[in-house]
């Protein structure tokens, strides 16, 4: 399995997080994010964090299945 390496620093520092409700979004659920200590706390939590394989299917089913909130850094 593998698992988020976020340790060589080619991460940005903006970090988008997207609200989806009802399996819509707009830009008033969105917010991007500059504070470097907050950017690296959620960074810590995710580093050597295992990625499960999923097919699309299994994916889009659990993510119309409820409130989500996506998280990435550009």
């Amino acid at each position: 399995m593998k698992e988020v390496d976020v340790s060589d620093g080619r991460v940005s520092h903006v970090l988008s997080i997207q609200k989806v409700e009802n399996n819509k979004s707009s830009d008033s659920l969105r917010a991007l994010r500059r504070n470097a200590e907050d950017n690296k706390e959620i960074l810590d939590k995710i580093d050597g964090m295992e990625i499960e394989r999923k097919g699309q299917g299994k994916l889009l089913e659990k993510l119309e299945s409820q409130n989500t909130y996506v998280y990435s850094f550009s």
